[in-house]
């Protein structure tokens, strides 16, 4: 089977981490994949894909300085869709975050090539231009099928998407080969690690505050693994609050887990998700993890006290507090990071793509084709 997979870019990030997960392994299971980016050729990609994967790299990713310059990029990028989608013929696309969703539905137009589109964040939060809101509620309804990351997402979809198109697809668990390799710090330091885009919607500055407030700091370091526009302003909190020995950024990571792995506990500070690969990964190496109950994902991960502690969104003083009662307690640390290894055995990698080739075989085959057909 040939499938079109569309995504902006291929950048650190989670949903550019899920699709290379699903690329790879479709090509494992000798399907054509192809996957397109609207950034130039010479960018470097943050995950590698299996070498039997076709890269497309449009080169229409630019900023646009007014509305109707946006509406002529995009424009633009529609016809390059179009025509890759006329040369290759895919039997079904597979389409990455809202931008990219709705570039892909209107590039498909009169093609009768199928589209799955997958929102990634919560996206009540993750989505403030108003014209691309109106352009999701009205263009959705006419994918094939779309993917989201939890049942609190998928009610969200049902307002405007028919519920038998809806199909709930967490992340999976995916592992570095890497994570066998030791990492430390200077000075000895035991030390929390997070992870994410340097961002507001992974509030670093609330995690900041609260490592702040810890009476253990001065004992203890916050690894920081992620890129992001708001990295100097994030330093510059750190140095006001005299942290700035105390906090690492330590960048994009290639392999984070091996810093994961070495840290004493994790911690997830985002102000809204969709479904954190960071805190499956940490809880996946038996990490004890803390994070902030935000929509939406912790929730449906973390059982409270049980194998990780959730806490009130954007509190700071709990978050703190909740810190502060791990670095203390060695055992409790133990045993919700053993509770965390254990509880996130049905995160696995095979588990959830049996949940994809699922949704891509009924939507790319009639049903009378599919129940004749071995697996793709």
């Amino acid at each position: 089977m040939k499938i079109l997979m569309l995504i902006p870019t291929l950048s650190g990030g989670g949903a550019e981490r899920v699709l290379t997960n699903i690329a790879n392994y479709l090509t494992q299971k000798r399907n054509e994949i192809i996957v397109l980016t609207l950034n130039d050729k010479g960018s470097p990609d943050a995950y590698e894909l299996e070498k039997k994967v076709c890269r497309i790299n449009l080169g229409v990713l630019r900023s646009s300085k007014n509305r109707i310059e946006g509406i002529k990029n995009n424009i633009i990028r529609v016809k390059k869709i179009r025509s890759v989608i006329k040369r290759e013929s895919p039997d079904v696309m597979i389409s990455f975050l809202t931008d990219m969703n709705i570039l892909s539905i209107i590039s498909s137009i009169k093609l009768n090539v199928p589209v799955i589109i997958s929102e990634r964040v919560e996206p009540g939060k993750a989505a403030s231009n108003t014209a691309w809101n109106y352009l999701r509620q009205l263009l959705y309804p006419h994918s094939s099928a779309l993917v989201v990351q939890n049942g609190d997402i998928g009610e969200w979809a049902s307002t405007f998407v028919s519920r038998e198109k809806i199909q709930i697809i967490p992340n999976s668990v995916q592992v570095s080969r890497d994570v066998g390799l030791e990492y430390s710090l200077e000075c000895g330091s035991p030390y929390i690690s997070a992870m994410g885009r340097l961002v507001e919607q992974k509030g670093f500055d609330l995690l900041i505050r609260s490592f702040a407030r810890c009476p253990q700091r001065q004992k203890w370091k916050l690894v920081i693994l992620g890129e992001g526009h708001l990295r100097d302003r994030l330093t510059e909190l750190a140095r006001k609050l005299g942290m700035e020995r105390r906090v690492k950024f330590l960048g994009w990571q290639k392999a984070p887990e091996r810093v994961i792995k070495n840290a004493e506990m994790f911690v997830l500070s985002s102000r809204f998700e969709g479904f954190p690969n960071s805190l499956l990964e940490a809880m996946s190496l038996g990490k004890a993890v803390i994070s902030y109950d935000c929509p939406t994902g912790p929730g449906d991960i973390i059982t409270h006290d049980v194998n990780g502690i959730l806490v009130e969104p954007e509190n700071i003083r709990e978050l703190a507090n909740a810190i502060s009662k791990l670095m203390e307690n060695s055992q409790l640390r133990k045993t919700l990071g053993n509770n965390a290894r254990e509880s996130i055995k049905k995160y696995s990698n095979e588990s959830v793509m049996a949940k994809w080739v699922n949704v891509i075989e009924s939507t790319a085959r009639p049903k009378e084709i599919l129940n004749k057909s071995p697996n793709i």
